[in-house]
């Protein structure tokens, strides 16, 4: 009968390193004798299960979880030990390390947060994580299918080396805020492109007007090769010389500059890893259960002058909203970027303030505010730190964020 209790009391959990689903799937049927313990004798067969796999132990252990929120430092190498990316600083500059094709280094080394079984900066880390627990380190090999997958020929672009824009150039709003995730304002400038600047002329509910800042003959050296401009009567020429092998940007993402014939040039977007197996070696730094993420509720003030009184009194920077009811943007903003795990778990780091500035509008000329919504950064004194014009994704709001949060730590010592 112990036998029997031991067998009933296992369970069988199935860890891949992309997904996670309990299986049914049972074992050998086990002879368990009768009550009576006669030799020979038999029951009706139990089935055994197989032993649990150690990174189901540890979800039942409290390990990490599908939704979770995690903190985790990680590197990635192909197999023959070349590195794709790190989040460890003295990993990815020890001397003589070999980069990998794609490599990246992050603008500012620190741990990754991500949703676990979600994305990742590297696919399969958000995957790699469940069922680890906080301080544990784990390897584990992403195949090349589930990791980049393989090379894919609609991500080989082909551009021209000229290209031609009107002057001046008309652009619809939507289009406008898509590109430079801003409002048009006149008399505001705008970056175009690396190299080429833009002043807003003119705005009507159906379209904006730029007027190109640049001079005939101007010559850049970018990255990814050299740029002449020649100002013509009725458009602006634009010519790149490329150079192959340099990464090349587009609103599609980055890729490398693959070939060039002087009249186009070619720029594979696949990632380095297309094709390849992905190494990966984590540490599990800090867990939040997705239930505890999910009852967090930033603590919106309406009262303008009693919230930066509390701030003051609390030593807290300030994070304020000038919003209209009729504002689609302000919507957007309330109902998702400020519902990011990530920024809500920032909720007791500073003061939250909204007001309705179409109503209220001395604020709104207070602050010189220009279009809904407007995002305005506060020391906790009440000096404004920075300005947010329009709407804003989450996670460049959570960078903002952080930079505050770190500017008043700063000010501490």
């Amino acid at each position: 009968m112990g036998g029997m209790k031991r067998s009933m009391k296992r369970s069988l959990w199935f860890g891949a390193v992309f997904f996670l689903f309990m299986a049914g799937c049972a074992g050998p049927a086990a002879k368990v004798p009768p009550a009576g313990g006669g030799a020979g004798g038999e029951s009706a067969g139990f089935q055994t299960q197989a032993p649990m796999p150690p990174e189901q132990k540890a979800v039942m252990n409290g390990g990490v979880m599908e939704g979770d929120f995690v903190r985790v430092n990680y590197t990635a190498t192909l197999e023959d030990g070349s590195l794709l990316y790190s989040t460890i600083p003295h990993t990815a500059r020890a001397p003589g390390i070999q980069k990998a094709p794609g490599y990246e280094e992050p603008k500012q080394f620190a741990p990754e947060e991500l949703f676990a079984g979600g994305k990742s900066r590297v696919p399969g880390v958000g995957a790699a994580v469940l069922g680890m627990t906080v301080g544990e380190k784990k390897k584990a090999t992403i195949p090349a299918n589930l990791a980049s997958g393989p090379s894919d020929p609609a991500k080989i672009k082909v551009f021209p080396c000229e290209r031609t824009f009107p002057k001046p150039l008309q652009m619809i709003p939507v289009k406008f805020f898509e590109q430079f995730k801003k409002f048009p304002v006149v008399g505001k400038e705008v970056q175009f492109a690396p190299f080429l600047k833009a002043q807003v002329k003119e705005v009507t509910e159906y379209m904006v007007l730029l007027d190109f800042i640049v001079k005939d003959g101007d010559r850049f050296q970018e990255e990814y090769g050299t740029v002449e401009v020649r100002v013509r009567e009725a458009d602006i020429a634009v010519t790149v010389t490329p150079r192959i092998g340099a990464p090349f940007k587009t609103m599609e993402g980055e890729g490398k500059i693959a070939a060039t014939d002087g009249k186009t040039f070619t720029v594979d977007f696949n990632p380095g890893t297309a094709g390849k197996p992905v190494v990966l070696e984590i540490e599990l730094l800090s867990l939040t259960r997705k239930s505890v993420i999910e009852s967090m509720k930033i603590p919106w003030m309406e009262e303008h002058d009693q919230g930066l009184a509390e701030a003051k009194q609390a030593g807290r920077p300030v994070v304020m909203v000038l919003y209209a009811d009729w504002c689609n943007w302000c919507k957007k903003l309330f109902n998702e970027s400020f519902q990011d795990p990530g920024i809500r778990m920032l909720r007791d780091r500073m003061v939250w303030i909204k007001v309705n500035s179409d109503k209220n509008k001395e604020f709104k000329k207070q602050y010189k505010q220009e279009g809904f919504p407007l995002i305005v950064f506060m020391e906790p004194d009440g000096r404004v730190a920075a300005k947010i014009d329009g709407y804003v994704d989450a996670q460049t709001l959570r960078q903002s964020l952080e930079k505050l949060i770190e500017r008043q730590s700063k000010s501490k010592t």
